[in-house]
């Protein structure tokens, strides 16, 4: 979640959709609801009101007053679950049930013109912990932001559908 008021002084921002950076010379489409994102077009804003941004603009008060728009991993893993479905992650439950690091990252896989696809979500599930090299602080503050995340997009009707 690329936000404008992030920092006083910030005169760099990402789109909210593409990433692409905007300056503050930069014309840039506000998002008509909250004033917490900017896009470079009216095509990233539709594409991200279609995906994720609908539950995220209504998390934005709450994720501002937390702090955790300061926060990138906690954005990354609040996008990675807003921009898919519930019913996605329902009917796909069963690449999620055993953790496997070796998933999508074969060597010969790899080499045999597989592509790593962004959009695969059993790949990003299986990404490498470290689990065991985590404090245990770590591993309980990592277990609270899931938690405050999921109330969040609760709060913001991502489970209504």
């Amino acid at each position: 979640m690329a936000c404008l008021d992030q920092d006083e002084d910030a005169d760099v921002d990402a789109c909210a959709e593409c990433f692409v950076l905007l300056d503050a010379a930069s014309a840039f489409v506000p998002c008509a609801s909250c004033a917490g994102v900017a896009f470079c077009s009216v095509t990233c804003r539709n594409r991200a009101f279609q995906s994720h941004h609908k539950v995220e603009c209504s998390a934005f008060p709450i994720l501002k007053a937390s702090g955790l728009v300061h926060m990138p991993l906690a954005l990354l893993a609040l996008r990675a679950v807003t921009q898919k479905t519930p019913k996605f992650f329902m009917d796909n439950r069963t690449k999620f049930e055993s953790h496997n690091v070796r998933t999508g990252g074969v060597e010969e896989e790899l080499h045999d013109g597989k592509v790593y696809l962004s959009e695969d979500y059993e790949n990003l599930f299986n990404l490498v912990t470290h689990e065991e090299k985590r404090e245990p602080i770590d591993l309980t503050t990592k277990a609270i932001f899931a938690v405050f995340l999921m109330c969040c997009i609760k709060s913001a009707g991502y489970f209504k559908d």
